[in-house]
């Protein structure tokens, strides 16, 4: 593929992550909005069918044990390539470097330098590219490697995408019917009663 379709396809592929990242926060809050009245709805029927006392004793059994143990994330590896841009970044954006600049061009380059600096240690090139190129700086042409680690974010976004739009309290927030509502909060507590420990 050549330079010029190789960007094009590159600048796609980052609307794209875009869009899942804001596609993430709005599920997120969508489901934060909506977990209280969830838990009432399953609190109430929980209590109307006599076993609310029950779960309440098999969550304290099963927190009591302590959260699951986490995965530990993998550690991106910082390319050559990306020092060197953020070289660059730091040279246009570092505090030490911005003076004689009036107070509002000091403080947007001073987030840029801080979000490259962040971007570089959580290895995300594709970020540090936008911030080279938003400071007016040429981050060189786009290698296959930038595309493969824009890929696998994009990957990684569908997976967190799919898990929240799974979860149960997503599902039942998009549902308009209060009987569909309710056979999800009694699935629920049918699901609590078999899956937590005795």
């Amino acid at each position: 593929m050549d330079d010029k379709l190789n960007k094009i396809k590159y600048d796609k592929m980052l609307l794209e992550l875009k869009y899942l990242e804001a596609d993430i926060e709005y599920t997120k809050q969508v489901i934060a909005k909506n977990t209280r009245p969830f838990e009432r709805c399953t609190r109430g029927t929980a209590r109307d069918q006599g076993v609310w006392q029950e779960i309440e004793e098999r969550r304290i059994k099963a927190f009591s044990k302590g959260p699951p143990p986490q995965q530990k994330k993998k550690k991106k590896r910082i390319r050559k390539k990306d020092k060197e841009l953020f070289k660059k970044i730091a040279k246009e954006a570092h505090p030490d470097k911005l003076i004689h600049l009036s107070e509002e061009e000091r403080d947007r380059k001073q987030e840029k330098f801080l979000k490259a600096s962040t971007a570089l240690q959580g290895g995300s090139p594709e970020e540090i590219r936008q911030i080279a190129k938003d400071l007016g700086i040429d981050p060189g042409p786009v290698s296959e490697e930038d595309m493969e680690s824009v890929e696998e974010k994009i990957e990684e976004m569908n997976k967190i995408m799919s898990t929240l739009k799974e979860s149960v309290i997503w599902v039942w927030s998009q549902k308009e019917d209060k009987e569909e509502k309710q056979q999800i909060i009694e699935m629920y507590v049918r699901f609590l009663l078999t899956t937590l420990p005795q």
